[in-house]
């Protein structure tokens, strides 16, 4: 093996210490491209911006990376592949001139080498007055569902100037229209379309803006509402079925569409499982409304209820006329304790003047106020016992007078529940022998 001469050695180590050095002290990142790029013009409003580096990189401070020009909500992140740094931002304005870039010592490779400072320039485009990009539904859709949303979508941000500029034409009524979040779409509710029916809506001219005080000029489009037939119950209150229901629950049904009294309206009514009809029932509902609503006196409890529409009874904008519908609930067994009996029965006569009185509840009761329970008249010696059912109680007295008429009953608050409910007033008459 044949040995180098000094010199080189020492020549070949000189170098290699050199090489080393320039490794150690490496090159500053550098940009390899941006967009856009340094500039250009015509940029779209919401165009995302991203500088790429020359080498892998870590991203020492997102909030050094800037643009100018009064953006807003600037947000830098590095991608994936650690070399591009994107940023977000919300809209720009139109035909106005950014400068965007990073300060120096914003980001570093691996090595520790942090970038020199970078700025560039971009102007974004014209944009004009702002154009509708979308409609729901859209213009000439046909088979559109009663309660279909209705919604315009425009290219950029606007501000919603007069809510009275959109329209829905036709006979549609409860318009009132709003600006989503996005400040891009305008959503119209309205209430329940007519079936078969052709709409004309939109927006007049000048009822919008952008940013830059652009008005809108006008649209208008077109929809025709699907066919439903007659109006038809979808829901009810209480429903179907119900049991552990209040006493004074408010009875409604829903239709799926929009209805008017029918010419059998006045025959809407509420009957028990004993074939009687409720108390107090009344019926009503407004104009365009989707419910009919009962009132009622309060319902007996642990009673099946069964209101009842009969056919004819509403119509639809069509004049379709519903079906029959029926359903059915019970009440709760929570209220007030409820005479079932008494003896002698109201208004009886011929009683004997010794005969006891007796009061039979629909449930166990405390008798809590034995001063309650009276026979008018002067009569003395009224005494009340509850007997060992727990729903009787028995009146004694002195001797009544022939051939005259009682009033007798029980106060309010006379008796508990077990539930501490009380019972309100009774009053029944009865005519001696």
């Amino acid at each position: 093996m044949t040995k180098l001469p000094c010199f080189l050695l020492v020549i070949i180590f000189l170098v290699s210490v050199g090489m080393m050095a320039c490794g150690s002290s490496g090159n500053n990142p550098s940009v390899e491209s941006t967009t856009p790029g340094n500039g250009e013009v015509g940029i779209d409003l919401l165009a995302p911006l991203s500088i790429t580096f020359d080498e892998d990189i870590t991203l020492v401070d997102s909030q050094g990376i800037f643009i100018s020009g009064g953006a807003t909500g600037v947000s830098a992140s590095l991608e994936a592949d650690n070399r591009t740094i994107t940023i977000t931002h919300d809209p720009f304005l139109e035909a106005n001139e950014y400068w965007w870039g990073l300060p120096e010592e914003n980001i570093q490779d691996i090595d520790g080498n942090t970038n020199s400072s970078y700025t560039w320039s971009f102007t974004t485009m014209k944009v004009g007055a702002p154009i509708v990009g979308g409609t729901t539904p859209e213009n000439g859709a046909a088979d559109i569902d009663l309660f279909a949303p209705v919604s315009i979508t425009f290219n950029e941000d606007i501000t919603l100037l007069d809510t009275e500029g959109v329209f829905i034409g036709g006979g549609a009524t409860g318009i009132s229209a709003s600006l989503e979040d996005d400040n891009r779409t305008i959503t119209i509710a309205h209430d329940p379309f007519v079936e078969s029916e052709e709409y004309w809506w939109g927006i007049n001219a000048e009822a919008i803006q952008d940013a830059e005080e652009n008005p809108n000029a006008k649209y208008s489009w077109s929809f025709t509402t699907m066919k439903v037939g007659e109006p038809s119950v979808v829901n009810t209150t209480p429903d179907r079925g119900a049991s552990d229901v209040a006493l004074d629950i408010s009875v409604s049904a829903t239709f799926n569409e929009s209805i008017t009294p029918g010419p059998n309206f006045d025959d809407i009514l509420i009957w028990n499982d004993l074939q009687a009809y409720a108390s107090g029932v009344t019926v009503s509902m407004h104009e365009n409304t989707l419910t009919v609503n009962f009132t009622h006196s309060d319902f007996t409890k642990l009673t099946t209820y069964y209101p009842e529409i009969p056919a004819g009874s509403v119509q639809d904008g069509a004049g379709n006329l519903n079906e029959y519908y029926q359903w059915e609930f019970t009440t709760t067994e929570v209220g007030s304790p409820e005479v079932v009996s008494i003896v002698p029965v109201s208004y009886e006569t011929g009683i004997d003047v010794f005969a006891p009185l007796s009061i039979t509840f629909d449930e166990d009761i405390f008798l809590y106020d034995r001063k309650g329970i009276f026979i008018s008249g002067g009569i003395t010696g009224v005494s009340a016992t509850l007997e060992n059912d727990n729903r009787t109680i028995t009146i004694t007295h002195d001797t009544l007078q022939e051939s005259t008429e009682y009033w007798w009953g029980i106060s309010e608050g006379s008796v508990w529940d077990d539930d501490r409910n009380i019972n309100i007033d009774y009053t029944w008459s009865f005519i001696t022998q």
